[in-house]
């Protein structure tokens, strides 16, 4: 699996990303919106179906890769529940790279 998503309204496109599964491991990447449908939760809507699809093909861990404005990024990720785990550089542009756990976690048993 790797491939672009997109969302629309009507017949415009208003954002897309990318999605691939590594073994599994899954990526999201690019994802953008156009700015003036940004606030509308077109953004969190790519990434939960991103989520889910991940998760549909047994991903156990799903990474972002945050690019342009990456603090205000990040912010929005947090909410997400994924963790920041590096920051790089590539071809002179810096790249966050946030993580997510999709692993469930045996519950703790109470005394």
């Amino acid at each position: 699996m790797g491939h672009q998503y997109v969302a629309l309204v009507g017949e415009l496109v208003v954002g897309t990303m990318l999605v691939s599964l590594r073994g599994q491991n899954g990526l999201i990447s690019r994802v953008a919106v156009r700015n003036d449908f940004r606030g509308r939760r077109i953004g969190t809507m790519l990434v939960d179906y991103a989520e889910n699809l991940l998760t549909h093909s047994n991903a156990q861990r799903i990474d972002i890769e945050i690019y342009g404005a990456v603090e205000d990024q990040v912010t929005f990720y947090e909410r997400g529940g994924y963790v920041e785990t590096e920051r790089i550089q590539r071809s002179s542009e810096e790249i966050v790279i946030m993580q997510k756990d999709l692993t469930e976690k045996p519950a703790e048993e109470e005394d």
